[in-house]
């Protein structure tokens, strides 16, 4: 499972995992409030990635190079990317079909865009 954090503000965030991630990317772009499984966010300033949380690791743990190379080598950093990738492609393929309604839900983007037809 991949893990992201959900900025409220410079100190304060939300950890949240890859099945919310859609929904925080459209809660960024449109400016609105939304409701994660751990808590709301009113305004959101920023999502990175929780490599730590990713990699199963204690959140203090500061990283070193030593568990950039373990993270790279695992290809944890292409997956969080592609996770952001698929999640922002997904958007704009359910904005184009006029179904922003559809934005966060379960499934699979061709299993939503079933549910047009």
């Amino acid at each position: 499972m991949l893990y992201f954090k959900v900025f409220k503000d410079f100190n304060n965030y939300v950890p949240i995992d890859e099945t919310e991630l859609e929904k925080a990317l459209a809660s960024f772009k449109y400016g609105t409030a939304v409701m994660f499984d751990n808590g709301a966010v009113e305004k959101i300033e920023s999502i990175i990635p929780d490599q730590n949380r990713s990699m199963g690791w204690n959140p203090s743990h500061k990283l070193e190079d030593d568990d950039w190379n373990e993270i790279r080598s695992k290809g944890i950093d292409r997956k969080l990317r592609d996770a952001i990738t698929l999640a922002k492609d997904d958007i704009q393929t359910l904005e184009n079909a006029g179904r922003k309604d559809l934005i966060g839900k379960p499934g699979t983007i061709e299993e939503r865009l079933k549910l047009l037809k």
